[in-house]
């Protein structure tokens, strides 16, 4: 069942829109079906285009204005995003949501003391402000994050970094295309095209556009870390690799002299100097254990140990 509320000094929620005095702008939440009764039927068509669309767009007409929002679930970046649309005229503010969202964002309008300005224009800025309230913080969150996935792999902690980069890339790239087209939206009712604002209403969207160049930025500074952080964990692989490398060439130098020793004596000649002595086979032994510690000794000098 639709949601109405009357925008008169704050938002007051109304039981029968009807019976309010002509020209009082309401603001509602209501079903694609309820909605129908509501607006001429040359703009259902427009609506139901955008109820379900996975876009933030905003589409001018003579005397109203109609769009959609796509906004991100905080909770899980990577699933589909929360889809309503919108129908705005100079009395007249309806969301189309076949869930909550829209309606607790109104009731926390209704919530506040007093609203500055008692226009429809005015509700949805503030629609518009409660959808990005916090955002700084989360992407603050977000940073943090993954500066303790920036830890462990410096520390050689994450086995799976690859993935967890990915997935950062991937949730940060949803958030920039929302900001980035509710920057675009709010640039669009700057433009005020067939007047519809004043010039109050229109330092209201300046300031949501002010808000989503800020959060558009802090996102390009987490795509960049995210980048940094990739580049940083091949580092780690190849240096990991150098490692075994390293680690596989100084057990064959310290091998090459020791298996010259027991192919000279496994040599398939008549006469080998030492071989009939009894002391041959310790003798050789001492000898291979003397230049083994000798290499060890030299490596270590050099550093390579």
């Amino acid at each position: 069942m639709a949601t109405w509320y009357a925008i008169e000094k704050q938002l007051v929620p109304i039981q029968d829109h009807e019976s309010l005095p002509q020209g009082v702008p309401v603001a509602s939440v209501m079903t694609t079906k309820e909605f129908f009764g509501f607006v001429a039927p040359e703009y259902h068509d427009t609506v139901l285009s955008l109820v379900k669309v996975e876009n933030t767009y905003l589409d001018a007409f003579p005397h109203c204005l109609i769009g959609s929002f796509a906004v991100p679930d905080k909770q899980d970046l990577l699933a589909d995003p929360i889809c309503f649309a919108f129908y705005l005229d100079k009395n007249h503010l309806f969301f189309l949501d076949d869930g909550t969202t829209c309606a607790g964002i109104l009731g926390q309008i209704a919530s506040f003391s007093a609203i500055s300005d008692q226009t429809t224009a005015f509700c949805l800025f503030e629609f518009m402000r409660l959808l990005i309230k916090g955002d700084q913080s989360f992407l603050a969150r977000m940073e943090d994050e993954m500066e303790l996935v920036e830890e462990k792999i410096m520390g050689q902690k994450e086995q799976s970094a690859n993935q967890v980069i990915l997935n950062y890339r991937r949730r940060i790239l949803k958030l920039d295309t929302y900001y980035q087209q509710l920057n675009d939206m709010a640039s669009d009712l700057l433009e005020n095209e067939d007047d519809q604002f004043t010039g109050t209403d229109l330092r209201y969207f300046a300031e949501i556009r002010q808000n989503t160049d800020r959060l558009v930025d802090r996102v390009h500074m987490l795509q960049e870390y995210s980048m940094q952080l990739r580049e940083l964990y091949n580092t780690q692989l190849n240096l990991q690799q150098n490692n075994i490398m390293q680690f596989f060439t100084v057990v064959a130098t310290l091998g090459t002299p020791l298996m010259l020793i027991a192919g000279w004596f496994g040599m398939n000649f008549s006469f080998i100097p030492g071989a009939d002595s009894p002391y041959g086979f310790f003798g050789c032994m001492v000898a291979s254990a003397v230049i083994f510690l000798l290499e060890l000794l030299f490596l270590k000098r050099k550093g390579w140990l």
